[in-house]
């Protein structure tokens, strides 16, 4: 589905190249650490972090946005289930009361640990965002959660950051764009071989 929205949108993300590419860079040394506030942002007021994906592809390039964006997806985690856990308990409690998901995931903790995180980020059953703030109110230790959300998301990400660069940098020849597009597509498999690893964890 990512693919084909990229695609279906590449002149239009070409367009905006210049100036988003002119906007972050502007902030000359302390660009990563905005594309990084940026995450943690979406995340606290549950917005799209795709075109983040994609606006890191354009500036940082492939491999540093894959690296800028995994950092920023795990603080963004972190940051939403330690105010989940410490800060806003009751009114996430209150959110998931009657949440049958967040029944069977919490469940799910407790007899499986790591391995429910590991099936819930791979196959997002609800919103990652409010997966976050949910995660903090069950009893998964933080430090588990922040590695195991780290090593989950970096394949997802990575795609999109190669895709993303793919086909907002069409003068750098088709030859390159096969190459990251091939990329892309092994994080993809990546996820799926994942997916199928841990499975057998249902949530119905």
């Amino acid at each position: 589905m990512t693919t084909v929205i990229l695609v279906l949108n590449s002149d239009l993300i070409g367009i905006h190249t210049v100036n988003l590419q002119k906007w972050i860079k502007s902030w000359g040394m302390w660009a990563p650490l905005v594309y990084i506030s940026l995450w943690i942002a979406c995340s606290l007021f549950f917005l799209p972090v795709i075109p983040l994906n994609i606006i890191g592809g354009i500036v940082f390039g492939p491999v540093m946005s894959t690296i800028y964006t995994s950092l920023g997806a795990t603080l963004e985690a972190t940051a939403s289930f330690l105010l989940g856990r410490y800060f806003l308990h009751t009114l996430v409690t209150e959110w998931v009361v009657s949440n049958e998901k967040f029944d069977q995931i919490n469940s799910g903790v407790k007899a499986n640990g790591w391995k429910m995180l590991t099936l819930t980020r791979l196959v997002p059953v609800l919103p990652l965002h409010l997966q976050n703030y949910m995660y903090g109110i069950t009893g998964i230790r933080l430090t588990t959660y922040m590695f195991v959300s780290w090593v989950c998301m970096i394949p997802a990400n990575a795609a999109c950051c190669f895709l993303g660069n793919a086909f907002v940098r069409s003068a750098k020849g088709i030859k390159q764009n096969l190459v990251y597009i091939s990329i892309a597509a092994a994080f993809f498999l990546l996820v799926l071989f994942l997916y199928r690893r841990y499975r057998g964890i249902e949530i119905n």
